[in-house]
């Protein structure tokens, strides 16, 4: 069953409207969210609000645009991505494991000129809209993707990650704002790799704003390590770069536990990756109402371990998806996300794994207002995929392993970019 949809939590709380007329979009299916499927359905959208969702030809004098025997449905959401290293792909050796890979992803990176970034990252939006997704957040760490960001059409945050022993915001950040199509906020690297003054700061800021706030947290061994006794390989690495953790709440403890110690947990926060937590983690998680971001091709890739994602689900997590960066994995496409999950999780069923990439993703962003469902009132965007199904369940299982990059097409949405 879907989840009754929250308040919008953040900034990015009302649209502006656009005058359009009405017009009808048709396809042998219409997915309103994945526990409510219509058969030969269509969706009124006038003024790029959706007006109604019905079966059979859709009352009234004015358009209709047939799509096919295929499935209209919600726009997916990449929560977590890395478009700025998008010129990487293929380049950064993923054999040598993760240390070594951060290692040489920030040397490459150093190395590229910032316009070959810039293009390179121009074109993984195109892709992210190709593969029917509509919103998404990007990290970004050394600022290069901002204004292409805000000039796409894609809806979603823009984050600006911080790392590093700084115990303040820098002025360039302090200019979180939202405006019609996404919104900008603030992300810290991880629990591992950010101060705790640093990590404070970010969030109060996010927080004072009502916005959203990322952060890599317990994605590695590495990490854990360094959290419980603040030695280890990935000490060791922090030392090697000028960063002094010395003064760090750290000793014993988990790295979600690390969090809530010093004030990022609450319905706001992202948690990416989760591949290391225990039963006390997610309770946790839980009861701060942190919206929790899975990454398992890359955490695959990366870490040759992927999170528990069965456990997560039964403990009542709000689950969303996101591809990392093609630095990790080879496309940034939510169906081939979808797909893996459904292959290494045979026992989750495809409206839990459709969920994740719609309804609970525009929550983790702030958008559930917006998107997440085709209901009357929520914006005129979806997606159009084309493929043959004889009943919902084999219509489901289809969408969940279309694997369709290409294929699927976004509607209601300016493609001129």
């Amino acid at each position: 069953m879907s989840q009754p949809q929250p308040e919008t939590r953040h900034a990015l709380s009302s649209l502006p409207k656009k005058v359009s007329p009405r017009k009808a979009h048709r396809a042998g299916w219409v997915l309103i969210e994945p526990s409510i499927i219509v058969q030969n359905g269509y969706v009124v959208i006038e003024n790029e609000t959706i007006q109604s969702v019905g079966q059979g030809r859709p009352p009234g004098d004015f358009p209709v645009i047939d799509h096919g025997p295929g499935v209209l449905m919600p726009p997916l959401a990449n929560v977590h991505t890395h478009l700025e290293v998008s010129a990487l792909k293929g380049k950064v050796d993923q054999s040598r494991g993760f240390r070594m890979w951060v290692r040489d992803l920030i040397r490459l990176r150093d190395e590229i000129d910032s316009e070959t970034l810039r293009e390179s990252a121009r074109d993984a939006i195109r892709s992210l809209l190709a593969s029917g997704c509509a919103l998404a957040g990007e990290i970004s760490t050394v600022g290069l993707t901002r204004d292409l960001f805000s000039d796409s059409p894609i809806y979603g945050v823009w984050f600006r990650e911080f790392l590093g022993g700084t115990d303040h915001v820098p002025p360039m950040a302090l200019s979180v704002e939202s405006d019609s199509y996404n919104t900008r906020s603030l992300a810290g690297h991880g629990p591992h790799t950010t101060s705790p003054q640093l990590l404070t700061a970010l969030k109060k800021e996010t927080r004072m704003k009502h916005l959203p706030f990322s952060i890599h947290v317990a994605e590695s061994e590495d990490e854990m390590e360094f959290l419980a006794n603040g030695k280890g390989a990935w000490a060791d690495f922090l030392t090697e770069r000028g960063i002094d953790f010395r003064d760090w709440p750290i000793g014993s403890i988990s790295p979600i536990q690390y969090l809530e110690k010093i004030g990022i947990l609450d319905h706001d926060t992202i948690a990416v990756h989760l591949i290391e937590a225990d039963a006390e983690d997610l309770a946790l998680l839980r009861k701060r109402k942190v919206s929790v971001c899975l990454c398992p091709r890359s955490n695959r890739t990366l870490h040759h371990r992927l999170p528990d994602i069965e456990t997560l689900c039964r403990k009542g997590v709000n689950l969303c998806l996101g591809t990392d960066s093609l630095a990790s994995v080879d496309s940034l496409s939510m169906f081939d996300e979808m797909a893996f999950v459904a292959e290494m999780f045979p026992n989750l069923s495809p409206p839990v794994i459709l969920q994740m990439a719609t309804s609970n993703g525009s929550d983790a962003l702030g958008l559930s207002n917006h998107f997440g469902t085709l209901a009357p009132g929520k914006q005129g965007v979806m997606v159009y995929v084309p493929l043959h199904a004889a009943t919902r369940e084999q219509l489901l299982c289809a969408i969940v392993n279309a694997r369709c990059e290409g294929n699927s097409h976004l509607i209601g949405f300016d493609d001129g970019f």
